[in-house]
């Protein structure tokens, strides 16, 4: 049921819009600059360089190849023996970014799969930092997600016991 609800919230405040907006921005590299103004979320997001390992999946599982971009239909360890070789460089690659407390996430799951196997292919103790767009958790949501319990879609709700 929050799927869903969460789903729907998504797709009527322009979800799909804004994330493409951002796609389209960084398909080109852009990794720095001032942000596209999304006319959504509490503040628009900080470009940051994270070392690659610290940054957190959203996804439990990644698909072998990417979807969208210059990638496009390559299988996902393709950028990382694009970055070995030198055809691409990790500024060529930047994340967009929720950060959760001290935890930062990535919505570009195959994207960060192929820097981390970048990054495990690197000399020991050669740490790789990406550019990432970070937008900061708004705490509406947050306090919705949390709250959101119902199993009807809001549409009643029952007393309980003292």
């Amino acid at each position: 049921m929050l799927a869903r609800t969460l789903g729907r919230v998504y797709m009527e405040h322009r979800g799909p819009e804004v994330i493409e907006a951002w796609r389209e921005r960084l398909q080109g590299g852009a990794a720095h600059g001032p942000a596209p103004d999304c006319g959504v979320g509490p503040s628009p997001p900080e470009l940051e360089h994270l070392l690659v390992n610290e940054v957190r999946f959203t996804h439990a599982s990644v698909s072998r190849r990417f979807r969208h971009g210059p990638h496009r239909g390559k299988e996902i360890v393709s950028l990382a023996a694009a970055l070995e070789s030198g055809d691409a460089t990790v500024d060529d690659v930047p994340l967009v970014c929720v950060r959760l407390a001290d935890k930062t996430y990535s919505l570009f799951n195959r994207r960060l799969y192929g820097l981390r196997e970048y990054a495990s292919r690197r000399p020991p103790g050669e740490d790789v930092r990406v550019p990432a767009w970070v937008f900061k958790a708004d705490p509406v949501t947050a306090k919705f997600v949390i709250a959101f319990t119902s199993q009807c879609d809001g549409a009643k709700a029952f007393l309980r016991g003292e």
